[in-house]
């Protein structure tokens, strides 16, 4: 049988230090806001631009939210 006791709720992983149900560390994408961005960019495949329009922002803040959102998913993996 697999070693499981990295995985979380739903069979993902989680951080080894963290409880089960601790939820994503600080640095994780943990706000809905950014949560949105990144799915509309990756998910969606919408363009810096059409977000920024549905978010009520420029395309050059959403540029800057999603490299300091991937800047922290980078962090807390290689962590």
């Amino acid at each position: 049988m697999p070693d499981r006791r990295h995985l979380g709720f739903g069979g993902r992983a989680h951080h080894p230090d963290r409880g089960p149900h601790d939820g994503p560390g600080p640095d994780a994408v943990a706000v809905p806001r950014e949560r949105e961005i990144v799915r509309m960019r990756f998910v969606e495949g919408m363009s810096q631009a059409r977000i920024g329009e549905c978010i009520g922002v420029s395309q050059m803040q959403v540029s800057r939210l999603l490299r300091s959102i991937t800047s922290k998913l980078y962090q807390e993996l290689a962590s």
